[in-house]
């Protein structure tokens, strides 16, 4: 099948991919012909047009910025015709192919031009369905103004519209999505785990931060991800205070970039604080260091009311971490993992209850390799890319 990604994430460095990479790949491994249309959100990449990705044919098309604008402005204007820009570099490579399969993702209205004029290049047409916009974006404050939510839910509930098929990542996703945009019977609503792909460590090759962290801390707890407002950090900031009050020794190791970053470093600058920090790592070197862990750490806000599935899991379960959640409540992302067997969860904002299940994984060493054992098991079952694609695929098939 000729197959068109769409998508706002593609990385063009093969030592640090996105999920998108890794669906792209899998599709392609498994027959398929694939191509993508990059539109570079960050603008990032500094490549425009079409290249060849790890054998993927990638159109990339930076996003438009307007830098001396403001803010407010100069993003409505990003969202407004960046899409409208892509599809015009988009249409005069590939006049009149068509496809089989166009493959998309949320939130929708991102890449509206885009969505809107080539439906109708595919026979059949997917959207993978993560973070609900807007609400979502209102609520960890991505949407600045409650007068913008209205019109952006109308247009994004069109364009989902227009999607034969939609894949969600739990039951609770699909019924909140069913709620949330209240839509004809026509499309096919389906589970579409989050997915990942297991890449061979060379585990001799630790370098000396990561072997400091064994020596200084009996247990390390890891959490990676973007450091922002919504994502649980000051959550994580208080864990961390309330292990150093109980002379723990165990480390809690934060990895990424974001906003957030000047503020965990501040609280790691004590010498004798439990607390470490590294900026943002290649996904090689990111699973060199999960593998001197113990714990792997997930935290999302407690205000939130979507039910999320955290990404960040995926490599924990690759490395045989098991994995300790601190979710919204209308999530079933904690009571998936425990009845996997590969980890324990709690309430945000129960910071008691969070620290109690780091402290009862980290003076059980047995307890963490059956759970990493089973972590490892859930990943191959659930989450690993080569059958999630062809999950995606069969739904297409059996239309």
């Amino acid at each position: 099948m000729k197959i068109l990604v769409i998508a706002t994430k593609y990385s063009l460095k093969l030592d640090s991919p996105w999920l998108t990479n890794e669906l792209a790949e899998s599709l392609q491994k498994q027959g398929n012909e694939v191509t993508v249309l990059f539109v570079d959100w960050d603008a990032k990449e500094c490549l425009q047009g079409p290249t060849i990705c790890n054998s993927i044919k990638v159109i990339c098309i930076p996003a438009l910025t307007f830098p001396k604008l403001p803010n407010t402005i100069s993003k409505a204007l990003k969202w407004l015709f960046s899409s409208i820009n892509a599809y015009r570099h988009f249409k005069s490579n590939f006049r009149h192919v068509h496809f089989d399969v166009l493959i998309g993702f949320s939130p929708c209205t991102a890449l509206w031009f885009c969505f809107y004029r080539l439906r109708r290049r595919a026979e059949q047409m997917v959207l993978v369905y993560w973070d609900f916009f807007p609400i979502h974006n209102y609520q960890i404050g991505k949407v600045p103004s409650r007068l913008l939510n209205y019109p952006l839910y109308i247009l994004e509930r069109y364009l989902v519209s227009v999607f034969d098929y939609v894949g969600l990542m739990s039951d609770k996703n699909i019924a909140f999505f069913k709620e949330y945009f209240p839509l004809n019977g026509r499309q096919k609503i389906f589970e579409l785990p989050i997915w990942g792909r297991r890449i061979v460590i060379k585990y001799k090759d630790l370098d000396e931060v990561q072997h400091n962290l064994k020596q200084q801390y009996g247990c390390v707890a890891v959490f990676g991800g973007q450091l922002e407002y919504g994502r649980g950090i000051e959550n994580l900031l208080s864990i961390a205070k309330q292990l150093r009050n109980e002379s723990s020794d165990i480390g809690l190791l934060i990895i990424g970039e974001g906003p957030l970053k000047a503020k965990v470093i501040e609280a790691s600058s004590d010498e004798m604080h439990n607390l470490i920090y590294l900026s943002k790592l290649s996904r090689e070197d990111y699973l060199k260091v999960l593998s001197v862990c113990d714990i792997g750490i997930v935290s999302t806000q407690a205000e939130v009311t979507i039910p999320s599935y955290p990404s960040k899991c995926i490599d924990y379960l690759i490395s045989g971490l098991p994995v300790i959640a601190s979710v919204e409540a209308t999530t079933d992302f904690g009571e998936i993992i425990e009845a996997a067997g590969c980890g324990y969860y709690c309430l945000a904002g129960d910071d008691k209850l969070f620290v109690e299940k780091i402290k009862t994984l980290a003076m059980d060493s047995e307890l963490r390799k059956v759970m990493g054992k089973a972590g490892r098991d859930f990943f191959e079952n659930r989450h690993n890319v080569d059958a999630v694609a062809a999950m995606l695929l069969n739904q297409v098939h059996n239309l």
